[in-house]
């Protein structure tokens, strides 16, 4: 994902359900975690967005935590194959060949971390294997995301393949175990400090793999392609909603208050909105929760302010509100808040 995409997506928390699944599995705080980054120590119970810069320090935090039981790091890579919606998923698993595959991830844009797959070549232009680029991922997350990420890419390319891909050979990282990627042996693998390649012969490339089928991959593909083309066009409008909503006053607007400053009528505003699976309303409390949390963890303002100044007729609605959000209250939440030391 190039990092001005991730800049303007909202990320559902499947990410943030699975790590804090795993942590708690394994006698860690997932509470704490969750509170280092800025977020409920309770998840609610529906699902919830999240902002790219919420999700990054979820994941730092999720690094420092873990830093020394990084065998939890693949646990939930495994997990993240299993149990997370991805769109490229029914154009991978139909698709007719390997290379088919490697062109779909090669110009993919919606992926939640910022690694790259670049594809390799031999002297003859055949696919011969990809190397995982993580030049645009933070420097201090780079650890965390290229096990994940590498050890995501070879479990699907498994399941993709029906049983083992038979690689030629396997540049991986250092702390990646082959137990996280189903491999007994060591037959094949080089450990490295740069980039992870994973390598094949060029017949592997064009070979027709099981799951093909050509009439549902270019449906799946064509779905894909506009769901791209749809977040490049309409994310300006996104955008200027959640700008408008965190101005002063902004999230008491009606959507036709919203819609006359942007220029356009409520049902075009709606329509746009639609067609990135967004209403106002669901966009307006996204942005409530955000304020919310980030007020009550930032600043000493009582909370009867905080409830005023996003609208609410008074802090019990507010109060009663947040509580479905995050399954406790305002007060409960700024008290476990842990705020950063200054100096030391």
């Amino acid at each position: 994902m190039r990092p001005e995409t991730q800049a303007a997506l909202r990320i559902d928390d499947t990410y943030l359900r699975i790590v804090c699944e795993v942590l708690d599995e394994h006698d860690i705080d997932s509470s704490r975690v969750l509170a280092q980054a800025g977020l409920p120590r309770r998840l609610p119970g529906s699902g919830m967005t999240t902002s790219a810069e919420t999700s990054i320090a979820f994941r730092r935090a999720f690094a420092a935590a873990t830093d020394r039981r990084r065998e939890l790091w693949p646990i939930v890579a495994g997990r993240l194959v299993l149990q997370a919606t991805n769109p490229y998923g029914p154009a991978t698993r139909t698709a007719p060949d390997v290379e088919t595959i490697v062109r779909i991830l090669e110009r993919g844009d919606l992926y939640l971390t910022l690694t790259s797959v670049v594809p390799l070549r031999d002297a003859h232009e055949r696919l011969v294997g990809i190397e995982f680029d993580l030049s645009n991922t933070p420097p201090d997350l780079r650890e965390l995301d290229e096990i994940i990420v590498v050890t995501a890419h070879i479990r699907v390319w498994d399941s993709i393949w029906a049983g083992l891909f038979p690689y030629r050979g396997m540049e991986l990282p250092v702390s990646l175990p082959l137990e996280a990627i189903n491999r007994r042996d060591h037959v094949g693998v080089v450990r490295t400090s740069s980039r992870p390649r994973l390598h094949w012969y060029p017949e592997i490339s064009i070979r027709r793999l099981p799951g093909a089928n050509e009439y549902l991959h270019r449906q799946h593909v064509h779905n894909l392609e506009a769901m791209i083309d749809e977040l490049v066009q309409s994310k300006n409008v996104r955008d200027r909603v959640v700008d408008r909503l965190c101005a002063t006053g902004g999230v008491s607007c009606s959507v036709r208050e919203v819609a006359a400053d942007l220029g356009t009528s409520a049902r075009s505003l709606q329509r746009a909105l639609e067609a990135q699976g967004l209403s106002f309303r669901a966009l307006r409390d996204s942005v409530r929760r955000e304020l919310a949390t980030s007020r009550l963890r930032d600043t000493a303002k009582p909370i009867a302010e905080i409830a005023s100044d996003l609208g609410y007729a008074s802090p019990t609605s507010f109060s009663d509100a947040f509580r479905t959000w995050f399954g406790q209250s305002p007060s409960a939440y700024r008290s476990g808040v842990e705020r950063p030391q200054i100096g030391g």
